[in-house]
C-alpha cells in the first residue's frame, strides 16, 4: 500500500508545492529562442514585402488572368516570386531596374540566411543569428524603398495628365445653348400705303 509523506500532502493541499517548482532554463537557452523569433519574423516581412509588390506590378492582360492578389501568391516559392517582380517591374518600366535586379540577387539569399535558426549552436550562435535578422530587416527596408519610389514617381507623372481635361473644361470657352428661332407674325400689307411711303420720300428737303 502507498503511503503518502505527510509534509507534502500539506503542501499540495495549501498550494505550496506547486510554486516551489521552478522551471529550469538557461540564459542561454532563452536569448537564442528570442533571436530564433526575430529571425523568422523578420523574413517573414520580406517575403510579405516581395508579395505585395509582386501583385502590385502583375499585368492581368498579359499574364492572361486578373490580376493577382496577394492571397493567390503567398503559397509560391520565394525564387518564383522574385522572378515575377523581374518580370512585372520590366512591364512596368521600372525606373531603377537594374538597381533593382542586383536586389533581387540578394534577396534569392534570404532562405539561406532563415534557415540559420536549424543550425546547432556552435555554427549560429547569437552574433550569427542577430545578424541574420538584421541583414533580412535591411533587405525588407531596401525593396520597399525602391518599389514605393517607383509608385510615387508614377503618381507625379499621372497627376499632370489627369488633371489637363480638367482644367480645359474649367477655362475653355463656355458652349451656350441654341437659342430658339423667334417667330414674327406676318406683316399685314393691307395698312401700307405705298402712295404715301413714294410721296414722303419724294417730298422737297425741309
Amino acid at each position: 500500500m502507498n503511503k503518502s509523506i505527510p509534509w507534502m500532502d500539506d503542501a499540495v493541499r495549501h498550494g505550496e508545492l506547486a510554486a516551489r517548482i521552478v522551471p529550469v532554463r538557461r540564459r542561454e537557452d532563452t536569448e537564442r529562442a528570442m533571436l530564433i523569433v526575430d529571425v523568422v519574423e523578420a523574413y517573414a516581412r520580406l517575403r510579405g514585402s516581395l508579395v505585395r509588390f509582386v501583385a502590385l506590378f502583375a499585368d492581368g492582360s498579359a499574364a492572361g488572368h486578373a490580376a493577382l492578389s496577394p492571397c493567390a501568391l503567398d503559397t509560391r516559392r520565394l525564387d518564383v516570386l522574385l522572378a515575377a517582380l523581374a518580370a512585372g517591374a520590366e512591364r512596368a518600366r521600372f525606373h531603377r531596374l537594374p538597381d533593382l535586379r542586383r536586389l533581387i540577387e540578394r534577396v534569392a539569399h534570404a532562405e539561406t540566411l532563415r534557415e540559420m535558426i536549424f543550425a546547432p549552436p556552435p555554427a549560429a550562435g547569437p552574433a550569427a543569428l542577430r545578424e541574420a535578422a538584421r541583414s533580412l530587416e535591411r533587405l525588407d527596408a531596401e525593396l520597399i524603398g525602391i518599389c514605393v519610389e517607383h509608385v510615387l514617381e508614377r503618381r507625379a507623372l499621372a497627376a499632370p495628365a489627369a488633371a489637363c481635361p480638367t482644367a480645359a473644361a474649367e477655362h475653355g470657352a463656355r458652349v451656350e445653348p441654341p437659342r430658339r428661332p423667334v417667330r414674327r407674325s406676318p406683316a399685314r400689307t393691307a395698312d401700307l400705303d405705298p402712295d404715301r411711303e413714294i410721296r414722303v420720300a419724294a417730298g422737297p428737303p425741309r
